[in-house]
């Protein structure tokens, strides 16, 4: 019986290797999807708000500083409604 380069022992354990890098890749993607509705990206640990764009959460404290001031999601106003 001839073998093939497919069924060498470390062609099978690159395969296991890969499916759990996969699964762990897996596992990270999910906690983030989950994650995201927890809290804004934006925001960061010390209050900050990072957001260009505006958000009913974004509170002024100083010229080009802001920080988050709500319920910790981003809440995006329309284009013609940001003045901040």
């Amino acid at each position: 019986m001839t073998h093939s380069p497919d069924d060498s022992p470390d062609v099978d354990r690159m395969r296991r290797a890969w499916q759990a890098m996969e699964d762990t890749f897996r596992e990270i993607a999910d906690t983030i999807e989950e994650k995201k509705h927890e809290r804004c990206p934006y925001r960061t640990a010390k209050d900050e708000c990072t957001f260009r764009g505006g958000c009913v959460n974004k509170q002024r404290l100083g010229p080009g500083e802001y920080r988050c001031g709500g319920d910790h999601l981003l809440k995006r106003i329309p284009a013609t409604e940001n003045t901040g």
